[in-house]
């Protein structure tokens, strides 16, 4: 694909698109991109007809990947509960390896939420001896 720069922006030759003022080009699509702001119109040409559509520029950025802390914390006796409940991660684990899935637990202990069962087996799965030592430890 030939691709020349211009004063006004970018041509990809082969496939005669061009975009001004905006570093974006659909290659396989034939777009047509101007004005960078909030909002660009994109025109896509298809045999000769042209279909406008408004996308936002703030849907294409990529995604923040963030580690966030286990939802545990260690009450005045040492025991670990789950989120802001006084849930045991002794319980979750008991009931994790029973067999139950983390949208079961959240219907038996309602005071639960998913995300914090969900961060609280992956914590377990992640840190299992550790876990498990401290459950023989309990007992």
């Amino acid at each position: 694909m030939g691709v020349v720069a211009t004063d006004l922006g970018v041509v990809a030759t082969d496939l005669g698109v061009v975009t001004t003022d905006l570093g974006v080009i659909a290659t396989d699509l034939g777009v047509v991109a101007t004005d960078l702001g909030e909002v660009a119109s994109v025109f896509l040409m298809q045999s000769r007809f042209a279909t406008i559509k408004t996308m936002n520029l703030k849907a294409l950025m990529t995604l923040a990947i963030i580690a966030e802390p286990a939802p545990l914390r260690s009450n005045k006796d040492g025991v670990v509960l789950v989120g802001n409940t006084r849930i045991t991660l002794d319980t979750i684990a008991a009931v994790f390896k029973q067999g139950a899935t983390a949208e079961e637990i959240v219907y038996r202990y309602p005071s639960l939420n998913l995300a914090d069962v969900y961060a609280t087996i992956a914590f377990y799965l992640n840190h299992q001896a550790e876990v498990e030592a401290y459950l023989q430890q309990r007992q």
